[in-house]
């Protein structure tokens, strides 16, 4: 592909396509932070910032990575997202006893169509936020086996933070999203959920480091900073829901180390001077 002039630097039209769909589809999900809609019920607001969230980390792993990557992080996710629900619900081995009640909409078998989109979601954002602190850019980069394994598990305790922010919301007699069957010590929720949480995001961005690491795509810089920028503000923007309508309403204060520390971990790797110049990169 031949590089594009322009002040943008990006290459291809397609590339531009993806970052104008990137734009409308972050309005969208900032709206429906900040719109009356969303106070009406965790409910709307967990379904609409999840289908909205899922869309933007798409598009922004087709610019980090391209169509192949993009679709092979998502069917990683997805797949073993809802296996991990699926044999959790059956067997009460990864999460703790749960089950999901009617009010995620559809199913397939015993996991809501969206649960799938949320694992995707969520671990993309976490994996990207982990690249762009340790790596100071959203891209896997060629990554030794031991260093893949390293990341991926700081990958799985900043995704594991949103669920430490949501799940107390998300499972309480006034949302009913899911019931825990025997309930734990954190407002209902079992210890053990959190250690499923590590165990399956560990597995799926492992998978993915792992597929990636063999053939690394290294972005433009234009995307790189684009990229960055969207994966930083969706994971705050996150944080800003569960703090404004978070409960019980100790889990505001937790969305604010779970998620919001991480963003600004990204934003001050991403203006940290340059080793080589003295500049913020």
């Amino acid at each position: 592909m031949t590089e594009v002039s322009g002040p943008s630097g990006l290459r291809g039209r397609s590339d531009r396509i993806l970052l104008v769909a990137s734009a409308v589809v972050f309005f969208f999900y900032a709206a429906f932070h900040v719109s009356p809609f969303w106070a009406l019920s965790p409910l709307i607001w967990f379904l609409g910032a999840m289908a909205a969230l899922a869309v933007l980390a798409f598009i922004n792993a087709v610019l980090v990575s391209g169509w192949r990557r993009a679709a092979v992080f998502l069917a990683f996710a997805a797949s073993i997202g809802f296996a991990a629900e699926q044999v959790g619900i059956w067997t009460g081995l990864i999460f703790g006893p749960y089950d999901y009640t009617d009010k995620l909409g559809l199913k397939l078998i015993d996991v809501p169509l969206v649960i799938p989109l949320c694992w995707f979601a969520v671990v993309y954002f976490a994996h990207t936020l982990v690249n762009i602190i340790v790596m100071g850019t959203p891209s896997c980069g060629r990554l030794s086996l031991g260093q893949a394994a390293l990341l991926a598990l700081v990958t799985a305790f900043v995704a594991t933070g949103f669920d430490v922010a949501v799940d107390p919301m998300m499972s309480h007699p006034d949302v009913n999203a899911w019931t825990w069957t025997q309930g734990g010590a954190y407002f209902g929720v079992p210890f053990k959920n959190f250690q499923g949480w590590v165990a399956t995001v560990l597995v799926i961005d492992l998978a993915f480091r792992l597929f990636a690491r063999r053939n690394p795509r290294r972005p433009s810089l234009h995307q790189e900073n684009w990229a960055a920028r969207w994966a930083i503000a969706a994971w705050a923007g996150l944080g800003f829901g569960v703090m404004i309508i978070g409960f019980p309403v100790e889990t505001q204060l937790v969305a604010v180390f779970c998620l919001f520390l991480p963003a600004l971990l990204a934003i001050a790797r991403q203006w940290a001077p340059d080793r080589t110049t003295g500049r913020s990169a």
